[in-house]
């Protein structure tokens, strides 16, 4: 007989339940924080994301430098939880992070500790200042930085009080310094939404491509952020729409009507509306030269002279102040009547002009051999000025950034010379190779830097 000690028992199962998660509802705009301007335009992309926690913990501890110092511990500064100071969770950082930013901020003069110690020998909680640039109220032993003045004290915009109080410990440093920036372009300035290029978020948050789209999504995900994806069907793949929900406003994206089948898309100030403006000249044919002398005497009643019509030639912008050769033809005025100032046209057929070697090098064999099938395809003017500048950067694979000098660089290869970029790469043997355009402010080394 079997005891009940050899008899299996069956423990019950607990059902797992599904939390639910409460959609974020938005900002709201009359519980916000003053925060000094140039933490977001001047100093976001160089600031790690131990200081950049650290730096709004001792705003909001501050209140916007509204008080002059603020005992703060590493402790507070950690988890928060200071009615007084900082009500919220902190930074959620470790206490060495913590420290090491502290020191950094300090030593560039963006922040002001001092360190007291008690009668006993025990330590006190430092005091944290904001170094404020006020014109005429200076101290007289105030040390400045050399570094950095200080922050304009009539600089600043305003955040939400929630960016401080709670998601400044839930989010990423990469998360963090990509709400910041599409926080002071649209809840700052009082707008729902804003285009802005990848482009412009990678130089100005200070990250790479790949945890620039990381933070992007992770904040998507949140519903912290809402992103509207953009096509044209002439111009492809078009920035996309970053918007914010705030509490009683209008929701991001609604003000723009639809087209149908086409994305809403408004008007940007850095897009042309058009291509540029180049010179025409009219040009008298063989037969005008020819009857020059007879076209500039009187004609007399008996005389049925006609003129004949010029001939419309358009000339790229640099012909106008380059002087006359041999290969290229000489303006004249809009009658057709030649200039006796300049020499005549010569005869004979016009030599096309050579692109040097130097124009179609790169250090990526793909671009290079890219940019020497388009020498030969587009017109000389056109690559000189469009493909000649551009370089390739990264370490090559399924897809291959160039680096352009702007944004409208970028938008006349993406839509004028997208199907010749795309046909040189499928005749190189590179059809499965991905073209990105990165928008890049810096100076490309030219082939002597780099060796």
């Amino acid at each position: 007989m079997m005891s009940n000690l050899h008899k299996t028992v069956q423990a019950p199962v607990r059902q797992t339940r599904a939390l639910a998660v409460a959609p974020f509802e938005g900002f709201d705009r009359t519980v916000s924080l003053a925060l000094q301007q140039e933490i977001i335009d001047d100093q976001l992309a160089g600031f790690t994301e131990g200081e950049l926690k650290v730096m709004l913990s001792v705003t909001r501890a501050t209140n916007g430098g509204q008080r002059e110092s603020v005992p703060l511990s590493v402790r507070v500064l950690c988890e928060g939880g200071a009615p007084d100071t900082l009500p919220g969770r902190g930074t959620g950082l470790s206490p060495r992070t913590v420290q090491a930013a502290c020191t950094a901020l300090e030593t560039a003069g963006y922040l002001r500790i001092t360190r007291r110690i008690a009668p006993d020998g025990s330590g006190l909680p430092s005091l944290f200042t904001l170094p404020l640039n006020v014109h005429g109220m200076r101290g007289s032993g105030e040390q400045v930085s050399a570094r950095f003045p200080g922050y304009a004290a009539g600089r600043r915009v305003r955040l939400p009080l929630l960016v401080f109080d709670k998601l400044l410990a839930e989010l990423s440093g990469a998360e963090l310094k990509v709400l910041l920036y599409v926080l002071r372009h649209t809840f700052c300035v009082g707008a729902a939404d804003e285009i802005m290029p990848m482009a412009r978020l990678v130089e100005n948050a200070g990250l790479s491509l790949r945890h620039t789209r990381l933070a992007v999504t992770g904040l998507t995900a949140r519903g912290v952020i809402q992103v509207q994806h953009r096509q044209d069907p002439e111009r492809g793949k078009l920035p996309s729409q970053f918007g914010i929900k705030v509490i009683g406003e209008a929701a991001p994206f609604t003000t723009v009507p639809a087209v149908p089948g086409m994305q809403a898309r408004t008007a940007r100030t850095e897009e042309p509306a058009g291509e540029q403006v180049r010179p025409v000249w009219l040009l008298p044919t063989a037969e005008a030269e020819a009857t020059a002398e007879t076209r500039l005497e009187v004609p007399t009643k008996e005389q049925n002279v006609t003129a004949p019509e010029p001939t419309l030639q358009v000339f790229p912008a640099q012909v106008a102040n380059a002087k006359p050769t041999a290969e290229q033809p000489v303006p004249t005025s809009i009658q057709g009547a030649p200039n006796a100032a300049q020499p005549a046209r010569q005869g004979g057929p016009i030599l096309p002009r050579t692109i040097p070697p130097s124009m179609t090098r790169d250090s990526n064999p793909i671009w290079a051999a890219a940019k020497q099938i388009l020498s030969t395809r587009v017109p000389y003017q056109t690559f000189v000025e469009r493909v000649a500048p551009t370089s390739s950067v990264g370490s090559g694979g399924a897809e291959l950034i160039v680096v352009v000098q702007d944004e409208y660089h970028r938008w006349w290869l993406e839509s004028k010379l997208g199907r010749q970029v795309r046909e040189a790469l499928v005749e190189a043997g590179y059809g499965d190779v991905r073209m990105r355009y990165l928008n890049y402010g810096g100076v490309i080394p030219n082939e002597n830097e780099r060796r």
